[in-house]
């Protein structure tokens, strides 16, 4: 495990070519989040000065080798031809959807009376917002650059009032994962596989798991024998229990959807959980059983078998977000100890986790550029992977360490 500190550019000179494993790697926003000046756009443009350093990760990672890199939606498309310029292979585009965002729109009519110079009238005490408790980053930002007691105000112009309601940006509650392969240097995915290492995804290890692995494997092993096979792996007319629990699914098939707990969530949802939300919207979704090969539900949702012909359903019911994987955000993430960690983007650790398990290999190295307070390192460390952490500023990397329980940075 290695932290480095310096700029991203610099640092990936210096490591061999084709020397890791995969990139996993938040890069900064650069729409200058919470005022922090590494977060601004530099004077070459975003997309060439991504560019150059995607170009460096490129050529230290193996071929075949997967990266997965962070992206906020709506500059998302420069991070996309960053990657595609550096010569990445553009695979997919994982959607990361949480409930933990907060709005940052301006109150228009608020804006027109305060540029018309009009007092609103107050009308009364603000209630802190529910879910919004200390150490939160909306309280955060509340006490370090606003009034710790917000105020309910009224229009006070014609035209504010015409304009009450109207604001410039919507809540966010969703990221964005490019995941890119380097191209192959064998003439077949299997070769490369099996020369490097690298070049698949981890599918079996990132499976939704499914909710009664008992009854999935009852569903297959109650199979019937396709048409002109018997004996073999069929007893009876039936599939073996053996051969069952072999050939039935882990999960479901990994999504490019992610879901994600909200910090609140406990033994029941916060109202602002993506997850709960689905799930009413949604409602309780009917069973996947062994049905025919026409039944859209069973295609979908459970193991098309070309062999026989039929479909093999998991056999449970729930809301729709049991098709995606959900994972549950630690309030723990952020320390280590005693550690106060000031980072604003500190990523959830089962998400980092999840994401490194499906393009590293077991035991591989993971290389993230922009390593901001190590959650990538914390996350390839419990996933049994090696991680190399490359940060500029110093007193993140004094907390990286601290998380990967470092006491000196190395090279």
């Amino acid at each position: 495990m290695r932290v480095i500190q310096g700029d991203c550019l610099e640092v990936l000179k210096i490591l061999p070519n084709n020397s890791v494993d995969s990139v996993v790697t938040d890069p900064p926003g650069q729409f200058r989040f919470m005022n922090v000046s590494w977060d601004e756009e530099p004077p070459e443009g975003s997309t060439q000065w991504l560019t150059q350093i995607f170009a460096e990760c490129l050529r230290v990672l193996k071929p075949g080798g997967h990266a997965l890199v962070w992206a906020l939606p709506r500059l998302s498309y420069k991070t996309g031809q960053a990657l595609d310029n550096a010569g990445f292979e553009v695979r997919d585009c994982i959607t990361h959807l949480f409930g933990t965002g907060f709005p940052k729109s301006l109150s228009i009519s608020k804006a027109i009376d305060r540029e018309a110079g009009a007092e609103r009238p107050v009308l009364g005490e603000h209630p802190q917002p529910a879910g919004n408790k200390a150490g939160s980053a909306s309280y955060m930002m509340g006490v370090n650059g606003m009034p710790e007691t917000a105020f309910i105000t009224g229009n006070a112009t014609d035209d504010a009032k015409k304009w009450a309601g109207w604001g410039t940006a919507i809540k966010p509650a969703s990221e964005h994962w490019w995941l890119c392969r380097k191209p192959l240097s064998e003439s077949t995915i299997a070769s490369n596989v099996v020369k490097h290492g690298t070049g698949g995804l981890n599918i079996d290890a990132c499976r939704i798991q499914a909710d009664d692995r008992d009854k999935l494997t009852k569903n297959w092993t109650n199979r019937k024998t396709p048409s002109g096979f018997s004996g073999g792996i069929f007893e009876g007319g039936e599939q073996s229990a053996e051969v069952a629990q072999h050939n039935a699914p882990e999960g479901r098939f990994p999504t490019n959807v992610v879901l994600t707990h909200h910090d609140e969530c406990a033994d029941q949802c916060d109202e602002h959980c993506p997850i709960r939300m689905l799930n009413e919207q949604t409602g309780q979704l009917g069973k996947s059983t062994g049905t025919s090969r026409g039944s859209v539900a069973n295609v979908v949702y459970g193991k098309y078998n070309k062999l026989d012909k039929t479909q093999c359903g998991y056999g449970d019911r729930g809301g729709a977000s049991r098709f995606f994987y959900t994972s549950k955000a630690s309030k723990a993430d952020k320390s280590a100890g005693d550690l106060k960690n000031t980072h604003p983007t500190v990523k959830s650790t089962h998400l980092m986790r999840y994401l490194i398990r499906l393009v590293t290999p077991p035991g591989g190295t993971v290389l993230d550029p922009f390593a901001g307070s190590g959650s990538t390192g914390v996350a390839a460390g419990e996933e049994g992977m090696d991680c190399i952490m490359i940060e500029m500023q110093p007193e993140y990397v004094e907390i990286a360490k601290r998380r990967v329980g470092l006491t000196d940075a190395t090279v």
